[in-house]
């Protein structure tokens, strides 16, 4: 069972976990400047749909016990495919939340977003991760949305949480 906990060098801490602030869109600041909340699931949780999924698909760690059932993909990069049988996006929602370091090498938390939508088609959640990754246009500014937030495979834990 994973456990987050508050570090105070503001570094990954990959042996259980750690939750970093960032003053607006800039450096991680100082532990005693803010609240920070977040919800503790743990893996043997009764039928859980859930877990920590890698950046190519694999999952890392998931449901132990009587967890539910769920296949993710990754289908091309930074875009994932979710099916949980039985459940479609009326039936509850996916919480996404990025893990890992940045890919700059400094140690500290990455800078992912994800997003998901249910596609009715496919019967399949499609799940998105993009990451921060603002380019200069030349003239002080920042170049195209898609330069700014790359498709990026990244880590991430998900859980579905039924409305029932």
């Amino acid at each position: 069972e994973a456990h987050l906990r508050r570090s105070n060098t503001n570094q990954v801490d990959t042996s259980s976990g750690s939750v970093l602030p960032r003053a607006g869109a800039g450096a991680i600041t100082g532990l005693g400047s803010g609240g920070v909340g977040f919800v503790a699931i743990p893996y043997n949780a009764n039928n859980l749909v859930g877990g920590y999924v890698l950046g190519d698909g694999s999952i890392a760690q998931g449901p132990t016990g009587q967890g539910g059932n769920f296949e993710i993909i990754r289908t091309a990069e930074g875009t994932y495919e979710l099916e949980i049988p039985g459940r479609t996006g009326a039936d509850g929602v996916v919480m996404l939340m990025p893990v890992g370091q940045n890919d700059l090498g400094d140690g500290y938390a990455t800078r992912a977003l994800f997003s998901n939508e249910y596609d009715s088609a496919s019967g399949k959640f499609i799940i998105e991760s993009r990451v921060w990754n603002p380019g200069d246009d030349g003239n002080g500014g920042y170049s195209s949305l898609f330069s700014e937030f790359p498709l990026t495979d990244s880590g991430f834990y998900f859980v579905f949480v039924d409305f029932e």
